[in-house]
Protein backbone atom coordinates (compact mmCIF):
# COMPACT_ATOMS: atom_id res chain seq x y z
CA UNK A 1 0.00 0.00 0.00
CA UNK A 2 1.40 3.40 -0.98
CA UNK A 3 1.16 6.12 1.88
CA UNK A 4 1.46 10.06 1.25
CA UNK A 5 2.19 10.93 4.80
CA UNK A 6 5.67 12.34 4.49
CA UNK A 7 5.32 13.93 1.18
CA UNK A 8 2.12 15.34 2.14
CA UNK A 9 4.14 16.60 5.61
CA UNK A 10 6.92 17.84 3.32
CA UNK A 11 4.77 19.93 0.88
CA UNK A 12 2.94 21.57 3.82
CA UNK A 13 6.26 22.74 5.45
CA UNK A 14 7.32 23.91 1.67
CA UNK A 15 3.61 25.70 1.57
CA UNK A 16 3.58 27.06 5.23
CA UNK A 17 0.51 25.14 5.84
CA UNK A 18 -0.62 23.55 9.32
CA UNK A 19 -2.87 20.81 8.95
CA UNK A 20 -5.60 23.08 10.16
CA UNK A 21 -4.64 25.35 7.15
CA UNK A 22 -5.38 21.86 4.56
CA UNK A 23 -8.44 20.28 6.83
CA UNK A 24 -10.41 24.07 5.94
CA UNK A 25 -8.92 24.38 2.29
CA UNK A 26 -9.97 20.61 1.70
CA UNK A 27 -12.95 20.38 3.45
CA UNK A 28 -11.67 17.83 5.64
CA UNK A 29 -11.61 17.02 9.29
CA UNK A 30 -8.52 17.51 10.76
CA UNK A 31 -8.22 14.14 12.39
CA UNK A 32 -8.25 12.62 8.66
CA UNK A 33 -5.66 14.75 7.82
CA UNK A 34 -3.91 13.92 10.91
CA UNK A 35 -4.34 10.15 9.68
CA UNK A 36 -3.18 10.63 6.09
CA UNK A 37 0.22 12.49 7.48
CA UNK A 38 1.14 10.00 9.82
CA UNK A 39 0.23 7.55 7.32
CA UNK A 40 -2.51 5.53 8.97
CA UNK A 41 -4.87 5.71 5.51
CA UNK A 42 -2.97 4.81 2.55
CA UNK A 43 -3.79 6.27 -0.31
CA UNK A 44 -5.76 3.77 -1.80
CA UNK A 45 -8.77 3.95 1.24
CA UNK A 46 -8.30 7.74 0.31
CA UNK A 47 -11.66 9.19 -1.50
CA UNK A 48 -11.05 10.11 -5.04
CA UNK A 49 -12.67 13.37 -4.62
CA UNK A 50 -10.85 14.44 -1.07
CA UNK A 51 -7.40 13.46 -2.50
CA UNK A 52 -8.47 16.00 -5.37
CA UNK A 53 -9.63 18.68 -2.20
CA UNK A 54 -6.05 17.39 -0.82
CA UNK A 55 -4.19 18.32 -3.78
CA UNK A 56 -6.12 21.30 -4.35
CA UNK A 57 -5.26 22.76 -0.92
CA UNK A 58 -1.14 21.87 -1.60
CA UNK A 59 -1.36 23.23 -4.97
CA UNK A 60 0.19 20.12 -6.94
CA UNK A 61 -1.32 17.77 -9.12
CA UNK A 62 -2.01 14.08 -7.91
CA UNK A 63 0.86 12.87 -9.97
CA UNK A 64 2.88 14.60 -7.12
CA UNK A 65 2.26 12.25 -4.96
CA UNK A 66 2.66 8.88 -7.25
CA UNK A 67 5.36 10.09 -9.69
CA UNK A 68 8.67 11.15 -8.17
CA UNK A 69 9.74 12.79 -11.75
CA UNK A 70 6.62 15.41 -11.22
CA UNK A 71 7.67 15.69 -7.53
CA UNK A 72 11.14 16.30 -8.66
CA UNK A 73 10.07 19.12 -10.92
CA UNK A 74 8.26 21.33 -8.57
Amino acid sequence: MLYIGNDMQDRMHLLGLTVDDVASRAFLDKDDVNAIIHNRIGLSDIDEFDFALICSALNCKPEYFTDKSVKGGD
